[in-house]
């Protein structure tokens, strides 16, 4: 770590990861390590430092960083490499993890058009968060790349900027499907309950 007094926190995962955790934990590390003063910086263009020049930068600009997996790698490869993992990860409350520090996506799509296979999406629209993502975007590659397919399955690949643009585009009928963060989504429905009944969700 840098000599300098401040142990900077930055996370690439606000808005769709609420800021209020990123904001609590860097409480409890500064609360933990006494005088210590931990700042926190917000990034929301993507989910983590872009590959090429983000990356090449990045040790200069952060302590403690929360991000997407594709940008960890990327940063991985530089030499010599300047992130290493902490050991530790959130564990999430969904069923579906079992307690586990596991990860996945879930699929939204329009329920006034009902999908029962990936297949059928085909000629339509997809969002997507942003390109540093694995859930929302390479997630999306990885399906078509295992069914011999790639973005030309679907008519139209947009960018949205964040899952929670991405649950609008649904909604709104912009996109016919999207690849969302569970834990986005779930925190989403607490949020607005209603959305579990939406005729577009």
């Amino acid at each position: 770590m840098a000599a300098h007094e401040d142990i900077r926190f930055v996370t690439y995962l606000s808005p769709s990861i609420p800021q209020l955790l990123f904001e609590a934990l860097a409480d409890h590390v500064q609360r933990a390590l006494g005088r210590e003063r931990v700042s926190l910086r917000v990034e929301s263009r993507t989910s983590g430092p872009q590959k090429g020049g983000e990356c090449s930068s990045f040790a200069e600009e952060a302590d403690v960083a929360f991000m997407c997996a594709p940008s960890f790698i990327w940063l991985r490869e530089l030499r010599p490499p300047p992130v290493e993992l902490l050991g530790v990860m959130l564990v999430f409350d969904d069923a579906r993890n079992q307690g586990k520090p596991v990860y996945f996506c879930d699929v939204v799509v329009r329920n006034d058009a009902p999908t029962e296979a990936f297949s059928e999406l085909a000629g339509g629209s997809w969002a997507y968060n942003d390109e540093c993502s694995l859930s929302g975007y390479y997630s999306l590659l990885n399906k078509l790349a295992e069914s011999g397919l790639d973005e030309g399955f679907f008519d139209n690949v947009s960018c949205s900027g964040s899952h929670l643009n991405s649950i609008e585009a649904v909604l709104s009928g912009e996109a016919d499907a999207a690849a969302i963060d569970p834990n986005v989504l779930r925190i989403r429905f607490r949020e607005v309950p209603a959305l579990r009944n939406s005729p577009s969700l």
